[in-house]
């Protein structure tokens, strides 16, 4: 009886030890996090569109938010992003980025770090947005604007679901 005893405690013990793994996000939580994506892509084209008359991918569709896997991560964790554009008429790249910054700056949307002739990166709703021009017959016709997420863990079973049902939709 002694023995048996003995066993169980040790199992209890080893039991209590396999769980160290870290939480997956919960579906609250993971809902916000796209939900703050979607928000920022839409701001940064409605800015673009409203200060310097862009226009958005389509009237109805920014495009899809995905998963994409994280830098050495693991199959647990991905990033939700949202990958957008805007076009404008062909002008030369110093005014296009003047332009874009003036939209901006209008719509209270603060570059944050490093800006290039073409190239910018702007913090909205606490997310890092990043912002390259869309070259075209050697001028800017366009703004490619990337708004990702941190690394989540979200589990690789709902990551594989969500992206084969082609993510969802983010209006304008």
């Amino acid at each position: 009886m002694r023995r048996v005893l003995v066993l169980i405690a040790m199992c209890v013990v080893l039991a209590g030890c396999g769980d160290d793994a870290p939480r997956l996000i919960g579906a609250t939580a993971l809902s916000q996090q796209q939900d703050r994506v979607d928000s920022a892509a839409q701001r940064v084209v409605g800015a673009l569109v409203t200060g310097m008359g862009a226009e958005p991918p389509s009237p109805d569709s920014l495009g899809r938010g995905l998963f994409a896997g994280c830098d050495n991560g693991d199959p647990d964790e991905a990033a939700y992003f949202v990958d957008t554009f805007v076009t404008y008429d062909v002008r030369p790249p110093e005014q296009a980025a003047s332009d874009v910054s003036r939209a901006l700056d209008s719509a209270s949307l603060k570059l944050s770090g490093l800006e290039m002739t073409g190239r910018g990166t702007y913090t909205v709703d606490g997310l890092q947005v990043d912002l390259s021009s869309q070259e075209k017959r050697g001028g800017s016709a366009g703004q490619n604007i990337f708004v990702s997420t941190e690394c989540l863990r979200i589990g690789k079973d709902a990551i594989a679901a969500f992206n084969a049902a082609n993510g969802r939709d983010v209006t304008p």
